[in-house]
């Protein structure tokens, strides 16, 4: 009787503790030689699942950027983490979606060309939030040698981000 009191206690105990967290992260990088963002988002491969019925996404064809999967994908992406400024939305092209044996993704981004001129952009970064109340996303921002990070919750979807506070030529 101990023992199984025991192994209900400890199961108990562990689900009590234990908590499922959800996490992407992004590094951009405002390459000031052809005026563009240079992007890298990564999420598990496993909290993208709950996805692949939804939008029809088959995670083996991810890496064929052409393929239906990753056009899918991207478009899901494009929705979910978007650079704008001076009010307008900066078009990310996708540059290819790597899928890695530790089980995440990594989607390259590249921007169009995209003046600076106050140095201050914003992203939307609210990957997933929409399927997993606790995700959390984190953006690291390269410029020149510094280094930004913006924290994404639920409350807070959008951050800005002063890279520079000369006028950018």
């Amino acid at each position: 009787m101990r023992t199984v009191l025991f192994f209900i206690v400890t199961c108990v105990s562990n689900y009590g503790l234990s908590h499922d967290y959800y996490f992407a992260f992004a590094e951009i990088e405002y390459n000031e030689m052809n005026s563009r963002f240079e992007c890298t988002v990564t999420a598990s491969a496993h909290d993208i699942e709950p996805l692949q019925e939804k939008l029809g996404l088959f995670i083996d064809s991810l890496s064929d950027p052409h393929s239906l999967s990753a056009t899918k994908a991207f478009e899901f992406l494009k929705s979910h983490f978007q650079i704008s400024a001076e009010t307008q939305n900066i078009n990310m092209n996708l540059i290819g979606i790597e899928v890695m044996l530790n089980g995440t993704l990594n989607f390259y981004l590249e921007s169009e060309e995209v003046k600076l001129n106050t140095g201050t952009f914003d992203l939307q970064f609210d990957l997933l939030m929409d399927v997993y109340a606790e995700q959390q996303n984190k953006a690291t921002v390269y410029y020149r040698n510094e280094t930004y990070t913006g924290h994404f919750l639920h409350e807070t979807r959008t951050q800005t981000f002063q890279i520079h506070n000369e006028e950018i030529k």
